[in-house]
């Protein structure tokens, strides 16, 4: 069985705008935080911020799909026994 790994292309194109919005966020905090100095902690928590609702959700549905492609031949096994146990049955029925 070959199993690959792809990129949901419609999700991905949802993303594109956020991914704009973002960089538009992090270029308007830098312009207009420039004249109070920040400290670096402080640089990287606004650079940050957006990525902390973003990583949880990349970790949680790479998770998901990975639970996914490993639960699957299990399934596709059970169904397959499930059908044919079925087809038996119905065999064995019409003699």
């Amino acid at each position: 069985m070959d199993w690959q790994l792809s990129l949901n292309r419609p999700h991905l194109i949802r993303w594109i705008p956020l991914l704009v919005g973002w960089l538009a966020y992090v270029a308007l905090a830098l312009i207009l935080g420039a004249h109070l100095k920040p400290r670096l902690d402080e640089f990287l928590f606004v650079l940050s911020l957006p990525l902390w609702g973003i990583v949880p959700y990349a970790v949680f549905c790479l998770g998901v799909a990975g639970l996914r492609v490993w639960l699957w031949p299990a399934h596709a096994y059970w169904r397959r026994l499930r059908l044919r146990l079925a087809a038996n049955h119905r065999i064995g029925k019409r003699a």
